[in-house]
């Protein structure tokens, strides 16, 4: 089992999640979820590595795109570093000062939670960045049979 202090010091040799998933979220997200960060401080704190002074602030009324955007992550987190997935999420979730239960609720009704089209929009780009578009049309199709 990995721990929180093994991740963090697989992540001083490693980056988790490739800069090729980390420069698409910053042009996306940086001013937009987040206060303002360097592109390289963005980078390190997806990846973890981000103690600089001041925490990171998710803008007002963004909670519910940064909780979908650590979903994605976390699912392709699943699909290449399967072992860093739920340690990565927890920490994540620590550095934002989000509770673990406020995220596994959100996780649960996501669908319920981005039917709005600015949320549409902005899944639409998350899934394109983490080429997660086959992976959410099952998903949707599967929910569609189950109703």
């Amino acid at each position: 089992m990995i721990t929180e202090n093994l991740l963090i010091e697989t992540l001083k040799h490693k980056e988790i999640i490739d800069f090729n998933i980390c420069a698409p979220l910053y042009r996306l997200c940086n001013d937009r979820l987040f206060d303002h960060l360097s592109c390289s401080d963005f980078i390190c704190f997806f990846n973890l590595k981000y103690y600089g002074g001041e925490p990171i602030k998710i803008k007002q009324r963004k909670k519910q795109h940064v909780l979908y955007l650590i979903a994605m992550i976390e699912e392709y987190l699943k699909r290449n570093h399967k072992e860093y997935a739920d340690i990565w999420v927890d920490s994540f979730l620590k550095q934002l000062q989000i509770k673990k239960l406020e995220y596994k609720k959100y996780r649960y009704n996501i669908d319920n939670c981005l039917e709005d089209a600015s949320n549409k929009t902005f899944v639409d780009e998350i899934i394109d960045i983490f080429e997660l578009r086959e992976l959410e049309v099952k998903r949707r199709k599967k929910k569609k049979n189950d109703n």
